[in-house]
């Protein structure tokens, strides 16, 4: 399995599908009860996708390489409006959409449309999210400014802890995924800590419908990326959407309503991520 690892970023298309029955095979000898096997797994899956994307040119030429990131899809545009005509994007009056390059355009749309838009900061340090009110631009640039990451913090407000908000759509960043509901993000865990951090301050809860943009080829099928890939405290999806197609999860999954597990939390994310403290002492006057 390591020489998996070491060699799959140089595969050639073929390759790599040969290195995706592997990865499958992987799955079936080791099992996935071992917590390394499944990180293991994991992080060969998000390679074998960047790589595909790599390979096949399917993302935009800034920045030039999209592994260890969320992919920035040909395309996503026209995903991004896909979105904008569905009956929980019409109905929902707060959203928060992660700060990546890919869902940037749904941001602009989000803002266009009149909704409150909702922006994690992108490493989750001494700021939580940015809320941005549309209602209050005077400027027609400053909606495309505030899609943009730096512009979400210049032009939104600081969301605090003890704020009370409500999310009605929840949408997160994906490298790979599947039908079944099961994402992989880029391995950094934001998603869920967000997911975390909103379901203790009752911003989410169970019914929050979430939901990820990709590129068709970041969809594996359920048996390459199965349900028991997925951990207590992992973030699944309700819908997917890319540039050709909607995909509804038939039968959607449990989502985390614990909160913020802290035996999972490490002395260096809470050094990393210092809103973890600001979670931490608000619980406890609570």
């Amino acid at each position: 399995m390591n020489e998996l690892v070491e060699h799959i970023d140089h595969l050639t298309v073929s390759e790599e599908r040969i290195c995706e029955s592997h990865v499958t095979k992987e799955m079936t000898n080791v099992g996935i009860n071992n917590k390394l096997d499944v990180g293991t797994l994991k992080h060969n899956l998000r390679i074998q996708i960047w790589t595909r994307m790599e390979k096949q040119k399917l993302i935009h030429e800034y920045p030039p390489s999209c592994f260890d990131k969320i992919p920035y899809f040909i395309k996503c545009e026209i995903a991004a409006k896909k979105v904008a005509r569905l009956k929980e994007f019409r109905d929902a009056k707060l959203i928060k959409i992660n700060p990546s390059l890919a869902p940037m355009h749904l941001r602009f749309l989000t803002l266009k449309y009149g909704k409150q838009l909702l922006v994690p900061n992108p490493s989750l340090t001494d700021d939580f999210m940015y809320l941005i009110d549309p209602n209050k631009f005077e400027k027609h640039w400053q909606f495309r400014r505030a899609a943009s990451k730096a512009g979400s913090k210049e032009l939104g407000s600081k969301v605090k802890i003890s704020e009370s908000i409500k999310i009605d759509l929840f949408v997160v960043a994906s490298v790979v995924c599947a039908a079944n509901g099961v994402r992989l993000g880029k391995g950094m865990g934001y998603a869920e800590i967000e997911w975390a951090i909103l379901y203790e301050i009752g911003a989410v809860n169970d019914q929050t419908v979430v939901l990820t943009t990709v590129h068709d080829e970041q969809i594996l099928t359920n048996d390459k990326l199965p349900l028991s890939l997925l951990c207590n405290h992992d973030l699944p999806i309700d819908i997917i959407v890319t540039p050709s197609k909607i995909v509804n999860v038939r039968k959607r999954l449990k989502k985390p309503c614990i909160g913020i597990d802290w035996s999972l939390i490490t002395k260096e994310q809470l050094i990393a991520m210092p809103i973890l403290q600001s979670v931490k002492s608000e619980l406890k006057n609570k």
